[in-house]
């Protein structure tokens, strides 16, 4: 909504040790460093809850974005031992 993108990509990289989700927008893009600045307080709670519910459950939280150039964001989530991405259901 906020980004204007006509269209995003959603991937799932099922590896070894750990899931994979991409969600990539070709959206309007933003300065990733102002939002992150105390000139700008309130905001990137967008972001900064996603960070939060990806660490809460064990993860890794990464966002790429530039004004123009649409927005990246990657999240990582540890498997169980028990998982074996390799074996044929």
């Amino acid at each position: 909504r906020h980004a204007k993108a006509k269209s995003i990509q959603v991937a799932m990289h099922l590896h070894a040790h750990n899931l994979e989700i991409t969600i990539k927008d070709d959206g309007k893009g933003f300065d990733l460093i102002a939002l992150r600045s105390p000139e700008y307080p309130g905001t990137g709670f967008g972001m900064l809850g996603m960070r939060e519910r990806a660490e809460l459950a064990g993860g890794e939280f990464d966002m790429d974005a530039a004004p123009g150039q649409g927005c990246c964001v990657i999240a990582r989530f540890p498997l169980p031992a028990a998982v074996d991405p390799t074996r044929k259901t």
